[in-house]
């Protein structure tokens, strides 16, 4: 079953509200350059957070690649906030990276109306981070490990 494409899914949102966390689905699946991704919300606070489950190979080539090996994963890939999670317990062989949309620039749709106040002077408004914003990141993350390792997949979509 073919899903629909990201950027369809959010202008249908988009055309039903200005506040888009009420439409958009909680958990999106997609691979990208043939690497799987992963979009889930934390429920908690309703912010967005993006993963990309880099194969085994490819990963033990992107840490020996490093500039040297001292380097921090935050060092060797740019995404929002920083890389803020890294496991190789997965059930399948791969090494899951992610990143979150919690910071403090950023909206948080289940508490930020609560906080606001208090965090934020009158003129300073935190953005919301959408789904399409997390799938540019995850993508880009993708495309960053890639370019490192010479990892060319095939042009999977």
């Amino acid at each position: 079953m073919n899903k629909p494409t990201p950027f369809k899914i959010i202008s249908d949102i988009v055309s039903k509200t200005i506040h888009p966390w009420e439409y958009e689905p909680d958990l999106y699946e997609w691979t990208h350059r043939g690497i799987e991704c992963v979009a889930r919300r934390n429920m908690t606070h309703g912010a967005w957070c993006g993963y990309v489950d880099v194969p085994r190979e490819m990963w033990e080539s992107f840490r020996i690649l490093s500039v040297n090996g001292t380097d921090t994963l935050d060092d060797r890939i740019d995404v929002h906030g920083g890389v803020t999670y890294s496991d190789n317990s997965l059930d399948k062989d791969a090494f899951r990276i992610g990143f979150d949309c919690s910071h403090g620039e950023d909206y948080l749709p289940k508490i930020s109306n609560l906080t606001r106040d208090i965090m934020y002077h009158k003129d300073e408004r935190p953005t919301y981070r959408d789904l399409a914003f997390v799938i540019a990141e995850c993508e880009s993350m993708v495309d960053q490990i890639l370019k490192i390792t010479s990892g060319d997949v095939g042009d999977k979509p």
